[in-house]
């Protein structure tokens, strides 16, 4: 996805896997690209590994399946030291369960593809461009597939990222053959769900194709519209805020937050004898507050790093904080915290209290090693311990 600020200059282009996303808030998409790139979870590292074991085992199997190479090229072959065993089984999950979809869907040769790079631009203001997982198709039928080591289930029925990747494949097929296919086959493969009636951990679905061109059009006129100018107002909050990164500085998500908690906590003072109804309203509210707190920390973050002046906030490197830590230690109140440190470098302590206006903790963040070394050392000393024990 594109990353300039300026949004008739950069020309969007959406990215399919996130469809849910901006078919239900098109406004999303003029704040994300304004936001600074992020680091990424554990849980999202762990899921990019996965996706790479899945995308070798997927084309090694077809390969040797079918003896047709892939049109994007064979990925490479992951480092097999970084695999876990559910990466493993949930990689050859998928390899089979693709092999198995493809059987099924075509009598002759066809082409397919592992992490393909797809683009489709109507020209008329729907614009799409991702990274599929898988693909496969001749000018009869369409295989599209993705893969999720996550273990919340989701259907492929309806799915708008497997109908939104599917429309480039059947755009490419459409130029190459003049024919569009005759069925679209959609799949999500889940080596984790939990889900009891899923068959080899894959959810699919099948349409002809009057009802995926049906589906499509809803697509193209969504994409339409959060690509468009006058679609930056057009915020609309649900289940798709979870997975936003725009969730944390969201008028609208942030708004209804809001909302609901202080209408919660205007109902009755947060006491033991609130009702379930009432501590289940708070809950609601609430839901999601440390999730924003922990996005909002790492915006800030990044644009301190990129020079930016967040007021009240700075980044303190471990070893600062490690002293600041001792320092606590030196006392339970500011006047003995200042006396300690005013002990071992020589100044009153009142200086410390008074002037600075902060506490000798905040002072010693700032201050050298070797003069706070004095002040550690004599924290740890026996007769210090023991004093302290004595209290």
């Amino acid at each position: 996805m594109a990353t300039s600020t300026n949004r008739t200059e950069k020309q969007t282009y959406l990215s399919p896997s996130a469809a849910a996303r901006w078919i239900a808030c098109p406004g999303s998409e003029y704040i994300i690209p304004r936001l600074p790139r992020l680091p990424s979870s554990d849980a999202a590292q762990e899921g990019t590994l996965a996706h790479e074991f899945a995308a070798y085992a997927a084309a090694a199997t077809l390969r040797m399946a079918t003896d047709i190479a892939p049109e994007s090229g064979m990925p490479p072959e992951p480092e097999a030291a970084l695999a876990t065993l559910d990466m493993i089984e949930g990689a050859q999950t998928y390899a089979d369960s693709l092999c198995s979809q493809c059987g099924k869907a075509f009598t002759g040769d066809f082409a397919w593809a592992v992490e393909m790079p797809v683009t489709l631009d109507d020209g008329r203001g729907c614009r799409l461009r991702g990274r599929l997982d898988f693909a496969a198709w001749n000018e009869d039928a369409l295989v599209v597939a993705d893969f999720k080591f996550g273990g919340e289930f989701v259907p492929a029925l309806n799915n708008p990222q497997l109908l939104s990747y599917a429309m480039c494949i059947a755009d490419k097929i459409i130029r190459e053959t003049g024919k569009s296919p005759d069925r679209v086959h959609l799949g999500i493969v889940q080596p984790r769900t939990e889900v009891a009636d899923f068959s080899r951990g894959a959810s699919w679905c099948s349409l002809d194709w009057p009802d995926f061109y049906s589906k499509a059009c809803t697509i193209r006129e969504a994409a339409k519209i959060a690509t468009s100018a006058d679609a930056t107002t057009l915020r609309k909050t649900g289940d798709h805020c979870r997975w936003c990164p725009a969730r944390s500085v969201c008028r609208a998500a942030i708004g209804e937050r809001l909302l609901l908690a202080e209408i919660a906590a205007g109902e009755a003072e947060m006491t033991e004898d609130a009702t379930d109804v009432q501590i289940g309203a708070w809950l609601d509210a609430l839901r999601g507050m440390d999730t924003v707190r922990d996005d909002l920390t790492r915006i800030a973050k990044a644009r301190i790093a990129e020079g930016a002046e967040i007021p009240g906030w700075r980044i303190m490197n471990r070893r600062v904080k490690q002293w600041a830590s001792a320092i606590r230690d030196a006392g339970e109140t500011p006047r003995e915290q200042a006396e300690a440190i005013g002990r071992a470098i020589g100044v009153d302590p009142e200086t410390l209290l008074a002037e600075t206006l902060r506490t000798p903790a905040q002072v010693a963040q700032t201050m050298p090693k070797d003069a706070l070394a004095a002040v550690v050392e004599e924290t740890n000393s026996p007769a210090l311990v023991a004093a302290k024990g004595r209290k």
